[in-house]
């Protein structure tokens, strides 16, 4: 498949792109500058310069495309962003304007604030809901933006507490909630997961949430 990844500079990113070239797909991903994506050479990737804010720096590129990947997200800044829902709602709009229809995309377990899991945790209810609440607020916008494009097969995946790690293949995944007593997920397998989405419909129109 050919597919169009937003956000592959980050750390996820970089594991998720690795992932994609190595299962054989063909790649094109988006930078502002894209000297800083790390990939081999290779006949099936390609790099473009531009900005998820103008549609006009990627739109064309797009036609073409099976799957749209965004991982775009604001590193280590709890500032207020519209990153998640601008940047989104941009992409679906020149997903659309390319007939381009499957979308797979990602916020956090942390939007849902009535999950038991981490209903349970003090850090969450006392300190990551004021320090993330710049982020949570976007990534809700952003959420309630997708649940409206009825026209598009997107998938949300929802990680919990992002660690480094190995990659171990073996985690869980619940839609909606967190599984029961899973608060953590490494990078690596969380771009395991997003790669194996590629060919999967089985969460369109779905929030999956994924930890150990």
């Amino acid at each position: 498949m050919h597919v169009f990844i937003f956000g592959a500079t980050g750390p996820t990113g970089q594991l998720v792109l690795s992932n994609l070239l190595q299962a054989g797909h063909q790649v094109t991903a988006l930078a502002r500058n894209p000297a800083k994506l790390v990939a081999p050479d290779s006949p099936r990737f390609q790099r473009l310069q531009g900005d998820v804010m103008d549609p006009l720096t990627y739109q064309e590129q797009l036609r073409g495309i099976d799957v749209v990947v965004s991982l775009l997200g604001t590193g280590s800044s709890t500032k207020p962003t519209r990153i998640y829902s601008a940047g989104g709602q941009a992409i679906v709009q020149a997903m659309r304007q390319a007939d381009v229809k499957k979308l797979i995309t990602i916020t956090s377990g942390g939007v849902q604030e009535d999950d038991p899991t981490i209903q349970r945790s003090f850090f969450y209810k006392y300190v990551g809901l004021w320090w993330l609440r710049h982020i949570y607020a976007d990534m809700k916008r952003w959420e309630a933006l997708l649940s409206q494009s009825i026209d598009v097969d997107w998938i949300c995946v929802r990680p919990t507490y992002l660690v480094n790690g190995p990659l171990t293949g073996v985690y869980r995944v619940r839609e909606t909630y967190s599984p029961e007593g899973g608060w953590k997920i490494s990078r690596t397998d969380l771009a395991d997961f997003i790669t194996k989405q590629i060919a999967s419909s089985q969460y369109i129109h779905k929030k999956p949430v994924i930890g150990y």
